[in-house]
């Protein structure tokens, strides 16, 4: 398997903000486990998701801030890398302000998303779609931060930036986005939400910010 060309860099920051995932996950099994089996069970199980709704503070619940919270700190660094790679820049040009940038970026779009979701959920009426939707996001957000945490773990300290091992979990995470959207697809019909609405929010909330991602690392990188 090819090995991408790298000169020899530090990965102190990095090495902290693992150290700080995998406390948040510890901590969340350990202390809030009925709630992280209930996350992941959730993401290939919809009916999971309809449950665990109905219970009170669902989205801040400890357990579940937890988890939201490890996805928050880890997207951005494995966002990085995946773009240098992608763009064939080096990683030794890698530095904590961009991860600052890009942590911000992605807090900012969950925040406009998640806000944007309530309002068209009062104005639609349609305050069970947002709450199981918004909880689906989150679950296969979780998922998807311990499938960057352990393809940084592999790439940073065992296989120095394995192409392979990229490509992988860049497929991953592309069918875990694909399959959030067939699940909101779904969500859509059998709640009967109008279809047109639907389909407009699925393309200008979940479609158009990876476009707009895109467009933001090709320019930062340039």
């Amino acid at each position: 398997m090819d090995v991408i060309a790298n000169t020899v860099k530090g990965y102190e920051w990095e090495i902290v903000i693992l150290l700080v995932f995998i406390f948040s996950i510890a901590v969340a099994k350990a202390y809030y486990s009925k709630r992280f089996l209930q996350v992941l069970k959730s993401i290939p199980l919809g009916r999971f998701a309809a449950q665990v709704i109905r219970e009170e503070k669902v989205y801040t619940q400890r357990g579940q801030f937890l988890l939201q919270f490890s996805f928050f700190i880890i997207a951005p660094l494995f966002l990085i890398y995946v773009s240098h790679y992608l763009f064939n820049v080096s990683f030794t040009e890698i530095n904590i302000l961009d991860y600052l940038f890009f942590f911000g970026c992605i807090l900012t779009a969950y925040f406009i998303k998640t806000v944007t979701h309530l309002l068209l959920s009062k104005f639609f009426n349609s305050m069970d779609i947002f709450r199981e939707y918004i909880f689906t996001v989150f679950s296969i957000n979780a998922g998807l931060g311990l499938l960057f945490a352990i393809t940084l773990i592999c790439q940073l300290f065992i296989y120095n930036h394995n192409a392979f091992i990229y490509n992988v979990a860049i497929a991953l995470t592309s069918v875990m986005f694909l399959f959030r959207l067939v699940r909101g697809g779904f969500l859509i019909v059998s709640k009967n939400y109008p279809l047109f609405y639907g389909f407009l929010y699925l393309c200008t909330l979940e479609i158009l910010p990876l476009v707009v991602i895109f467009k933001i690392l090709s320019s930062y990188l340039a």
